[in-house]
């Protein structure tokens, strides 16, 4: 098995998991009722950056924004921090 892909080879999985949600951001014009959500999200490796949206993660709504201050991590603690510009920063 892969051991920074798990779920490598096991189609129509996720990429992407949800493990704890921080935050939601409600009632205003960027964030309509709970469209935004601070998390921590598990990821299955570190090829390309994090998602910004719910669409690839389970336990989000695909309509769901991922907030800065979000953290990726995988099962090899590697890490990535979105930041205050809605960008992800690098894994370390």
């Amino acid at each position: 098995m892969d051991q920074e892909r798990p779920n490598a080879g096991c189609g129509g999985m996720k990429m992407f998991r949800v493990l704890n949600i921080l935050q939601t951001k409600g009632n205003s014009v960027d964030y309509p009722s709970g469209k935004g959500v601070r998390c921590v999200i598990l990821a299955d490796n570190t090829t390309g950056a994090p998602p910004t949206t719910g669409e690839n993660v389970d336990g989000l709504k695909k309509e769901q924004n991922i907030l800065p201050g979000s953290v990726a991590i995988t099962t090899g603690f590697n890490v990535a921090i979105m930041g205050n510009d809605g960008e992800w920063g690098e894994w370390k």
